[in-house]
C-alpha cells in the first residue's frame, strides 16, 4: 500500500469508530418530557382569589421551557430526578424580583401536575394549585393565531 492509501483508510477508519462512538452514547440519551401546551389550574382551597389565574401555557424546547402566565413569562429547566417512586420531573424558575414565580413538582406527561405559585393577587404568598393539561388536539394555537388548533403529535 502506498501512504495515500494508509492515509484514505485510517481515515475512514476514524470515521466509523467515531460514528460509532456517537451512536452507542446517543443511543443511552433521553428526551424532556413533553410538558407544552395549556394547563389548566384548580386550586386547593376555597377558589382562585381575585385577579389569580386559572391557567397556564407552556412553550418547551428540550428541557428548557417558558411558563406564560397572566401577560408574565417564565423561563424554567426541566430537571429530571430519581425518587423511590420513579422518576419524576420538577420545572425550576430562576429567583428573581419578577411579580410572577412558578414551582413545579412531580411533572408527568400523564397531563396532571402540582406546584406553587406565587403572584401578587395571593398577596406575593406561595399558593398550592394542581394543573391539568386538556387533550392536545382541543387545544388553540399560537398566541398569534387563536382560532388555529395545535395538532396531535400523539399518533
Amino acid at each position: 500500500m502506498n501512504k495515500a492509501t494508509t492515509v484514505y483508510v485510517l481515515t475512514a477508519a476514524g470515521m466509523i469508530v467515531g460514528l460509532w462512538a456517537i451512536l452507542s452514547y446517543g443511543s443511552t440519551l433521553r428526551a424532556a418530557p413533553d410538558v407544552s401546551g395549556l394547563w389548566n389550574l384548580t386550586w386547593d382551597d376555597d377558589g382562585p382569589a381575585d385577579g389569580a389565574p386559572s391557567q397556564f401555557r407552556v412553550d418547551q424546547s428540550g428541557i428548557f421551557v417558558t411558563v406564560r402566565i397572566a401577560d408574565h413569562a417564565l423561563p424554567g429547566k426541566l430537571v429530571r430526578t430519581n425518587h423511590s417512586s420513579g422518576q419524576h420531573v420538577t420545572l425550576n424558575t430562576p429567583v428573581s424580583k419578577a411579580a410572577y414565580r412558578i414551582n413545579i413538582t412531580d411533572w408527568t406527561t400523564a397531563g396532571e401536575t402540582e406546584g406553587n405559585l406565587v403572584c401578587p393577587a395571593f398577596g406575593n404568598q406561595p399558593r398550592h394549585f394542581v394543573a391539568h393539561r386538556p387533550a392536545l388536539a382541543t387545544q388553540s394555537g399560537p398566541p398569534g393565531n387563536p382560532n388555529a388548533t395545535r395538532p396531535d403529535a400523539r399518533h
